[in-house]
């Protein structure tokens, strides 16, 4: 028997956006993940909700409200009331728009830092081949791939997700010395999306603008010394439950934005639990 469960577009959206984003790391000979993988996973949750129910204090009822989890679709379920869905003040953020959030940028460029300006990497001269009677040394047992200059590894990258780059740099160790995860690569990684994919709708170009605001016109000065700390800002939001719950640094979080942030998690946690 097919079961029904009434989705709001704005989840269906976030799902989809979620499958994308994980079918970009899943190489070629793995089928990708569909809607219907989504679907599945509801189906599998709902049998699992069943079987508890059997032996539920409140019966056949404990399931009136939907499909139950443990984490109570963090904080909805405590505000979902059969005559009053919006909750109350301070739990605005569970109903708000998770999809058009205004000022996502603004908010952004307001929590970048500076860092060090990490000095250039000087490449070792005896790396380089010059000619053909001068081939560059390297290991034997090193592949083609490990031999290629950094430049053409950088550019080869460009093209990756931040997952498939890590696990690049995890299988060798001279691969790991070679590509460098500056803040340029955090920069690119972040506002294409890649590394925190629920981070769309945001103005990379005023981002990096804002940020020269901040050191040229803030304080009234040039710092040469400094550049932005891309890195600093993907811990930030690598921190989901500050990121929900806006703590600490998330205090002023669009309340839209971290209702999409809860939304990816559910729909995230329902894809691996299937």
């Amino acid at each position: 028997m097919d079961v029904l469960f009434p989705i709001h577009d704005a989840c269906l959206d976030i799902a989809g956006r979620y499958i994308e984003s994980q079918n970009e790391n899943r190489p070629d000979s793995v089928p990708g993940l569909t809607l219907e993988n989504f679907y599945d996973a509801l189906c599998a949750q709902y049998s699992r909700n069943r079987e508890v129910g059997r032996n539920h204090p409140a019966g056949g009822r404990w399931m009136e409200a939907g499909l139950e989890w443990d984490h109570n679709f963090y904080g909805a379920r405590a505000l979902q009331g059969y005559s009053n869905w919006e909750g109350e003040h301070g739990d605005e953020w569970i109903c708000a728009d998770p999809i058009n959030v205004p000022k996502v940028t603004s908010f952004i460029t307001g929590l970048l830092k500076e860092a060090p300006k990490t000095a250039p990497e000087i490449p070792d001269i005896s790396q380089l081949q010059i000619s053909q009677l001068e081939p560059p040394f390297f290991p034997s047992n090193n592949s083609r791939l490990e031999q290629l200059p950094v430049e053409i590894l950088h550019q080869i990258t460009a093209f990756h997700s931040a997952a498939s780059i890590f696990s690049l740099r995890k299988c060798s160790k001279t691969l790991a010395s070679r590509l460098i995860l500056d803040q340029n690569f955090w920069c690119q990684q972040l506002l294409s999306g890649s590394l925190i994919p629920q981070l769309w709708g945001v103005d990379g170009d005023y981002l990096i603008k804002g940020f020269k605001y901040i050191i040229d016109v803030k304080y009234d000065r040039e710092k040469d010394n400094t550049e932005c700390d891309w890195k600093a800002l993907a811990t930030q939001f690598a921190r989901i439950d500050n990121v929900m719950m806006g703590r600490e640094e998330m205090k002023a979080i669009p309340i839209g934005l971290a209702n999409r942030f809860r939304l990816w998690r559910i729909i995230e946690e329902a894809m691996i639990s299937s």
